[in-house]
């Protein structure tokens, strides 16, 4: 309806012009065979009014126009960004949540460490010659020395030595979300084991840097890399083939992981701290692991942030 009635607009407009045109000209005839007014009077009397008019209606069609363009401006609805900024907030909860977990989970492992020391000094302090007991409980005999060779038990690491492959890929992949409890609890064992609590936590520091620069490992769709790949990886191949690890993000993004190790010290040391514990971890784990196990750990957060960040760093060429 907006259209019709500015349609009808300027057809009035358009009928004014002319008419008043053609009035004028019939006035300017009339005065002309009249002979009421001289030729040069005559001639600027009739071309200036009809000038006038036509520049009028000129001005009141492109008024119109504008009109009509800002009408259409103002009817096209805002983008709706709702998804977007839900998108963050989800993002900003996980990372708080998984932060506080690691700094809970280091506590703990701290207080651990400290009340395991006492058992790894107890043969020490066995071997004094002053009686550790109260006299009510006297032992003359030197028999408990014999007994000390079974003391050197404690000594060993905590009892996530023995951590299972499954867990240790399951912590890499970090909680999806706050209610992730099983993957807490992998993350939670992970940071009891001296080994892989240091590749957790360059993980950690890498995922987060790169987060900074707004790439989320979740956001990327890489192409399937099989176990094969992997293991020709850890015998030292490069290139060829191997250059699909690489295939994971754009080359802005690429570019953007590069030019920050390039320029940023702190960026370059991260990157290169968390390569290397990835790749030390890949060959202490490659042998036992079954190539279902080898691809989901290449498929994990931290595995692709080892693709984006070893293709930065011409890992694979």
């Amino acid at each position: 309806m907006k259209g019709v009635r500015q349609l009808d607009q300027r057809t009035r407009l358009l009928a004014a012009a002319w008419g008043g045109t053609v009035l004028w000209l019939l006035l300017s005839l009339w005065a002309i065979f009249g002979g009421a007014a001289s030729s040069v009077v005559v001639l600027v009397a009739v071309i200036l009014p009809v000038a006038l008019i036509w520049l009028v209606w000129s001005g009141l069609q492109r008024i119109g126009q504008l009109e009509a363009r800002l009408a259409a401006t103002g009817a096209a609805a805002p983008p709706d960004l709702t998804g977007v900024h839900a998108r963050i907030d989800d993002l900003t909860e996980s990372q708080s949540a998984l932060a506080a977990a690691l700094a809970r989970m280091g506590d703990e492992i701290a207080q651990y460490e400290r009340q395991s020391e006492p058992p790894v000094s107890a043969p020490i302090a066995a071997r004094e010659p002053e009686p550790a007991s109260p006299p009510a409980r006297p032992d003359p005999t030197p028999t408990p020395v014999p007994a000390q060779p079974a003391a050197p038990a404690p000594e060993d690491p905590p009892e996530s030595r023995s951590l299972p492959p499954e867990t240790l890929i399951t912590a890499l992949q970090f909680p999806l979300d706050a209610s992730d409890r099983a993957g807490f609890a992998a993350l939670r064992r992970a940071m009891g084991d001296v080994q892989a609590r240091r590749m957790v936590t360059s993980a950690q520091d890498m995922l987060t840097l790169l987060s900074a620069e707004g790439l989320y490992m979740d956001d990327f769709d890489p192409p399937a890399v099989g176990a094969a790949l992997w293991r020709r990886f850890v015998q030292g191949e490069r290139g060829g083939e191997l250059l699909l690890l690489g295939e994971i993000a754009t080359g802005e993004q690429v570019e953007k992981v590069a030019t920050r190790i390039n320029l940023d010290m702190i960026f370059r040391d991260t990157a290169q701290h968390f390569v290397r514990n990835f790749d030390t971890e890949l060959v202490r784990l490659e042998a036992d692991l079954d190539d279902r196990l080898l691809a989901d750990l290449g498929d994990t957060r931290t595995g692709r942030a080892f693709r984006l960040v070893g293709q930065a760093m011409a890992l694979f060429d």
